[in-house]
């Protein structure tokens, strides 16, 4: 049986499987598993440990985003979620409690340095006037001279040499060109770029839209 998530419904989901008698619960990448309604005494109960994969706040540049601000946030992060797992397992009560799902090692020397983790602050949608600019750039997120570097509007579509001086959302995103070839070569999602560390994000106002 697949259930949905209480957080995002449309993006993650839980699944229970009955196999001969034995009853599975899998809430891995499941921020609210059916919104808390889930059964108890479970045979073995499947959770992440970590924070999942998700580029934020390690990729993110300018403004408050420090170093010891990121360590700060993914420390405190870290204990919300395993002490939201430990009052899980306790209230279900499974027979057996397995957490497999957490880190994972990039692939890129460069990226040797990146704690993981997966939270952001979420706040009510509104109706920005938003403007992207993409920049391709080493390894280090140098820019360099047979990168692109173009901004557009998404006001009319357009791509102007600057930001218009009107109020308007600003996302700068600085692509490792490689990658963002590739992506764009293949066809894959740009969230390849962002959950693979592979690029460095600025936004202003620092809002996240979900």
């Amino acid at each position: 049986m697949i259930l949905m998530d209480g957080v995002h419904p449309e993006m993650d989901t839980c699944i229970i499987v009955d196999y001969k008698g034995h009853m599975i619960l899998n809430t891995v990448d499941c921020t609210r598993p059916n919104g808390g309604r889930l059964p108890q005494y479970v045979d073995v109960m499947m959770t992440d440990f970590a924070g999942g994969a998700s580029g934020f706040p390690m990729t993110f540049y300018g403004g408050k985003y420090s170093d010891s601000w990121k360590a700060e946030f993914i420390k405190n992060e870290r204990k919300k979620l395993l002490n939201y797992k430990a009052t899980l397992a306790k209230s279900l009560q499974p027979r057996i409690y397995c957490p497999f799902a957490g880190y994972f090692v990039e692939a890129h020397p460069s990226d040797r340095k990146n704690p993981h983790n997966k939270a952001a602050s979420v706040v009510p949608e509104q109706k920005l006037m938003i403007r992207v600019q993409v920049i391709e750039t080493d390894d280090k997120f140098e820019c360099i001279t047979d990168g692109y570097d173009y901004l557009v509007d998404f006001l009319d579509l357009s791509f102007p040499t600057k930001r218009p001086d009107r109020e308007h959302a600003y996302l700068e995103i600085k692509n490792r060109i490689g990658v963002m070839r590739y992506v764009v070569l293949h066809g894959c999602l740009w969230d390849d770029l962002y959950i693979g560390f592979q690029n460095r994000v600025s936004r202003d106002p620092d809002i996240y839209h979900h």
